[in-house]
Parts: structure tokens; sequence; C-alpha cells
């Protein structure tokens, strides 16, 4: 315990850090951000587009929809819960939009966190792709195609379903991403009592609720770092088809999610959390409420009880009128 707590006085987890020399410490608290959203998003992509893989190179043998989606939940909940301490681990460019938007990052932080997502993004697909080269050997032959029997592209960036139009891919995203961000938003509300610590969870989940009921359009990517990066390391090995493929259907992941976020987070604004009672207005309405209720106006206590919802309602009503003439002044 002692350890422990002399430890958390240095601001360290962990005894071994503390013998590291000081040249080796990041102090800019901005840079040690971006260094834990790149590895967030590293380990995002890492998990992800691994149990893809895994699934779709042996077509379906090791795992089907169900397992796809939970490790999809599971890369989220992980990836957030180590960096929940010092940047949020967000990993979206969406949710660090909208966070920023709603005052709670930023805009240097924003511009500086995006890049860093993406290039996480990149890390973490090629380090799953080198893992899983000899198994996309076995699959393909040693081939690398966007399109036909043995295409491998849609193994690591989502891919638009033959019938789906890219009208409708773009609206499935901006739906998907919207609640995922409105479900943020109100994790963040602090009247809903979510403790910090429950944020991955919650945000895990909601990424598996989303993969389980809208996938089918487009694989549900809801998250522009997540495509872009990937493509921009997948450029590496397929060449210009990563961007040609599917009729230049590359952008639908990038800009969907980015609409699709804003979206969700103000709904929740214009829905909840414009319409809530600050503590200081409750205190001043209860106050202005009981200075109406004057006991000597009546005759006995039995007379009050009988009458206390029109006094009530005589109030409130003078609550309304009093706060709609402040308005005005």
């Amino acid at each position: 315990m002692e350890v422990e707590q002399r430890n958390a006085e240095e601001g360290f987890a962990f005894r071994s850090s503390r013998f590291f020399p000081d040249v080796l410490r990041i102090r800019n608290r901005l840079a040690r951000e971006c260094l834990t959203e790149f590895l967030c998003s590293f380990l995002f992509l890492l998990i992800g587009i691994g149990t893809t893989v895994q699934i779709k190179a042996v077509k379906g043998v090791e795992g089907n929809f169900l397992t796809l989606n939970l490790c999809w939940g599971m890369a989220v909940f992980f990836s957030t819960m180590l960096g929940i301490g010092v940047s949020g681990g967000q990993t979206n460019p969406s949710v660090s939009l909208v966070l920023w938007s709603l005052g709670r990052l930023t805009a240097r932080q924003v511009i500086v966190y995006i890049p860093i997502q993406v290039f996480g993004a990149f890390v973490g697909t090629a380090t799953a792709y080198l893992d899983y080269l000899e198994t996309l050997n076995h699959y393909d032959g040693g081939t690398r195609t966007t399109e036909g029997p043995n295409a491998t592209l849609c193994f690591f960036v989502s891919c638009q379903a033959v019938y789906a139009s890219k009208l409708a891919c773009l609206f499935d995203q901006i739906v998907g991403t919207a609640i995922l961000c409105c479900t943020m938003s109100s994790m963040l509300d602090p009247r809903n009592g979510i403790p910090k610590c429950l944020h991955p969870i919650f945000g895990g989940l909601t990424v598996l609720t989303i993969g389980l009921s809208f996938a089918q359009n487009d694989a549900y990517p809801i998250h522009a770092a997540r495509d872009l990066g990937a493509r921009l390391f997948l450029f590496i090995v397929y060449g210009k088809d990563v961007w040609t493929n599917g009729n230049y259907y590359w952008w639908v992941p990038v800009v969907g999610p980015l609409i699709g976020g804003y979206v969700g987070a103000w709904i929740y604004v214009a829905f909840v959390d414009l319409h809530a009672w600050s503590n200081g207005e409750e205190k001043d309405r209860q106050s202005f409420l009981q200075s109406q209720r004057t006991p000597t106006a009546w005759s006995s206590q039995t007379t009050i009880q009988k009458v206390g919802p029109l006094i009530q309602n005589s109030s409130e009503s003078a609550w309304n009128s009093h706060t709609t003439l402040q308005s005005r002044v």
C-alpha cells in the first residue's frame, strides 16, 4: 500500500517507471495525449482487423457474424480503457470533432489528434496484415486483388454491398455514427451519473449494438480514421485500386461518420441537455416558490392540505410570470 501511494504521488502506476531517466519522459501534456491516442488507435485496428481476417480467410470456420461484432466491441472497450485516463481513448475523428463542438476539447487538440488517429490505424492495419501474411497467401495464392472470388481488400476496409448505392451507404454511416455519438453524449452528461471507468464498457456495447443492427449495407465503419488509415496502408499493397474500388466508394466511410457524429451529439443537446435546469436555476426556482407559500393566509393546517395543489399551481404560474419578466428585462 505504501509503495502504491508513493507511486501515485509521483504520477506513476508502476514502481519501475521511477527508475527511467527524465530525458525519456514527455512533459508536454498534448504530446502525451497524442502518444496515447496513437496507441489506442493502433490497438483498436489490430484487434478489429485481426478478427475480421481470421473469420473471412477461413470462410467462417473460426467464427461468425456474432463473434465478429463481439470482437469489434471488445476492441473499442480495450482501446478506450487504455487511454481513458490521459486522452480519453477517443481513436475516432468523429468523436474528437463532436467533443470540440460541445466544448470538451480545444481546436488545437482536435487538429493534432486526428492525424495521430489515422496514423495509429495505419500501423495497426500494417501489423495485422503482417501477422496474417501467410494466411492471406494461403487464401489467395499470394496474389492480392480487390475484386473476384479471392479478393481480400474487404478483409481490411469496409465495402458496400453489391445492391447498396453510395447514397444508401452514406445515410447508413450517418445513422450509425449518430447512434454512437448520441449515446456518448449521454455518458458524458454528469446528471446520468455514469462513472468514467464505465465509459469504455458502454462504448463497446454501443458499437456491438450498432454492428448487430446496421452492418448489412457497408459493414458499419462509423469511424473515419479506421477506414482511411487502413486504406492508406493498403495503397502500398493493392495500389490505386483501394481508391477506385466500388466506383470510388472510399469517401463514404470517411464523410458519413463525420456528419453523423454531429447529428447524434446535437440531437442529445436539442432534446435533453438544452432543457435541463442548472443547480442555480433550480435553487432560485424553489426559493421563489417557497416565498409564495404564506401560511398566515390560511386558518389551519387542514385548510392548507386541502388547497395545497391550488397553492402549487398558483406558485408555478407566478414563477413562470417572474421568469418571463426577467427575460424581457
